[in-house]
């Protein structure tokens, strides 16, 4: 996706054990995933979804989080042959060569693209249980819609470690907590003082002090987990620093002697280590739904893939190019047209876009995929034009709503509507800024969401949730993300400023509109 739509991307992880080459594409639907795979077996791709299940089950009930509605918020996952694969998905770059999977919180629905296969030549540092950084990636996902606050890096990414370790007992319990034996090397030679750990609000770009932003960050929090001593501490200090106490300080609070904390879990380490264990009857699965794409969806799944992964100037005609060629004997199936009238609309082809999308509607005429693609064709058309008239975007906008109509729980439509008011450069309704905020509440751990709502929050002048949705990527664990601008815009709210708020948002994050675009 091009101009008004925005695609983002974010840290890799892997997988490895499904798939076979030349095999058949299935597609597994759960309560919280979509997962695609080129795979003989169908059990491999229920089994898989199980598995994905069952984890998100065990952090609901260690977590006292209740179930979802089943559907909200999936996360669509893409098996892909191997690591070759899925680096040419990832695209050009020195990055690349290391990359084993990627993940992407959109709020057109979150993706995952992880290989079926791993090379025996893959980076040493990458060599760990195939299952652990996928699980780690959800995580992240699963905390970003389940809980709000401003939480230091360390804390974030050890929140995830935690987790990652999951496994599966035959009887269908789980074990989570298990050790991070992928991190005992840096745990062992780490020489990282807790102190400086709990310092660490921000992504570390020194190598040792990453390091032990993973390893040592895990096991403070396996220990503050299990040790009935400090039972309410990891409590009492999350709550502290939510409320804007400064790290060390919450800490020094929270904790007390901080060398004496050190030396408790330098002989923890060489303790025997706790976990939970899960009985099968206490996790709630819903049923999976496996079947076979029809032949069209099937041909049309690398170009699809390719779509999903975002395309530039450069990459989407040929897409488009090799989308038209394996579309042209699949015009009644509907989401081979609507597949195609994204890879035409990505790459300016509107005319083609839209006859693709007639195609679809034709043979059926609430395929959200089509409709929503109608509205977006629409929106591009307008948006390239730079059409600024009531008439043009009341047009665009009634797509919109009918996309809307046909699923009102899916945030694309609503991002839609909402920023067609950004495109046309008017000032957004009350009826956009509360279907932005529907958006959000479907899709949270979408950055660009949070910044749109935190924004048209200020221009409102609901400054206090403005401050909410900003303090929580204060801390921003990947580097390089939003958390200096978003200080930036709660300095000048904690100063007392309550004019041009927005303004100050805009200048921090560099753009005219605060991420109209991207």
């Amino acid at each position: 996706m091009t101009g008004w739509m925005v695609r983002l991307a974010a840290a890799a992880f892997m997988l490895a054990g499904m798939g076979r080459a030349q095999a058949t594409w299935r597609e597994a639907t759960s309560a919280h995933f979509v997962i695609y795979a080129d795979d003989r077996d169908a059990d491999a791709i229920r089994t898989f979804a199980n598995r994905m299940e069952r984890f998100d089950a065990a952090m609901r009930v260690i977590r006292k989080v209740p179930p979802e509605e089943v559907g909200q918020g999936r996360v669509t996952i893409f098996v892909v042959q191997d690591v070759s694969a899925l680096q040419r998905l990832y695209g050009a770059g020195a990055q690349a060569a290391n990359v084993a999977g990627f993940y992407s919180p959109r709020w057109t629905g979150a993706t995952a693209f992880v290989p079926a296969r791993l090379r025996s030549d893959m980076p040493a540092q990458l060599s760990l249980k195939p299952t652990t950084v996928l699980l780690h990636e959800y995580t992240h996902h699963f905390f970003f819609r389940n809980f709000s606050g401003a939480f230091p890096a360390w804390f974030s990414e050890a929140y995830a470690e935690f987790h990652s370790t999951f496994d599966v007992e035959p009887d269908g319990s789980v074990r989570v907590g298990q050790p991070a034996m992928h991190r005992l090397f840096d745990l062992v030679n780490s020489d990282v003082p807790v102190s400086a750990l709990l310092s660490m609000g921000g992504y570390p770009t020194n190598e040792r002090a990453r390091a032990a932003l993973y390893a040592k960050g895990w096991l403070l929090l396996h220990y503050l987990t299990f040790n009935k001593q400090r039972d309410g501490q990891l409590e009492k200090y999350v709550r502290l620093v939510t409320q804007g106490r400064e790290l060390l300080p919450a800490a020094r609070e929270t904790f007390g002697d901080l060398p004496k904390l050190d030396r408790e879990l330098s002989a923890y380490l060489h303790g025997k280590l706790p976990y939970f264990v899960i009985p099968a009857a206490k996790l709630t699965v819903a049923p999976i739904t496996v079947r076979d794409l029809r032949a069209g969806e099937a041909a049309m799944m690398d170009v699809h893939m390719r779509s999903t992964r975002g395309v530039n100037a450069r990459t989407a005609p040929r897409v488009l190019a090799d989308a038209r060629r394996v579309a042209q004997p699949f015009a009644a199936d509907p989401t081979v047209q609507a597949w195609l009238a994204e890879a035409a609309t990505d790459a300016g082809a509107y005319d083609e876009a839209e006859a693709a999308e007639a195609r679809a509607l034709a043979a059926d005429p609430r395929h959200l995929y089509a409709l929503f693609y109608r509205a977006e064709t629409a929106g591009q058309r307008a948006y390239k034009a730079k059409a600024t008239d009531a008439a043009t975007w009341d047009g665009v906008r009634r797509l919109i709503v009918a996309a809307n109509r046909a699923d009102p729980d899916q945030p694309g439509p609503l991002v839609l509507y909402y920023r067609s008011y950004l495109a046309q450069k008017t000032a957004p309704t009350k009826v956009a800024v509360d279907g932005l905020r529907r958006a959000f509440l479907l899709e949270p751990e979408v950055v660009e969401l949070r910044l749109l709502l935190a924004r048209a929050d200020l221009v409102t002048g609901n400054v206090a949730e403005a401050r909410d949705l900003l303090s929580a990527i204060l801390f921003d664990p990947h580097g390089k993300g939003p958390g200096t601008g978003a200080a930036a815009v709660i300095a000048a709210i904690d100063e007392g400023r309550r004019d041009g708020l927005a303004d100050v948002m805009d200048k921090a994050f560099g753009t005219g509109d605060a991420t109209a675009e991207n």
